[in-house]
């Protein structure tokens, strides 16, 4: 039997390291989620896990405790709101009105979801 995909094409082996970056940053992203819609205190690593697609094993391995899990979660919240902010005011061109754009943006970003857990 090959190791060819359903599609037909061959997909290449993920290291360790890849697969447990992958792991985590699905508990991570799953966590901002909870956080978004349901809160800190309604949050459960639990709900964590199921959403990551994940056991409730594999969230204790990486993450044997509520509080670190949130703290790393917010911590990946804040990379990708400075990657979200830094793409866009990137994308600025004029550098007189950069500025007051990159306000905008910086107030957009501070009004959104992602915003919500974060806070």
């Amino acid at each position: 039997m090959g190791a060819s995909s359903p599609t037909g094409g061959l997909r290449p082996r993920l290291t360790q390291d890849e697969k447990t970056a992958e792991t985590r940053r699905r508990l991570l992203d799953a966590a901002i989620l909870c956080l978004v819609e349901r809160g800190y205190a309604n949050t459960t690593t639990s709900e964590i896990a199921e959403r990551a697609g994940l056991s409730r094993g594999a969230q204790l391995y990486h993450f044997p405790r509520k509080e670190e899990l949130l703290t790393n979660a917010v911590e990946h919240l804040f990379s990708l709101m400075l990657g979200e902010l830094t793409e866009k005011i990137s994308r600025l061109n004029n550098v007189n009105d950069r500025r007051s754009v990159a306000i905008d943006v910086m107030w957009e970003i501070a009004n959104g979801r992602l915003a919500t857990a974060w806070i």
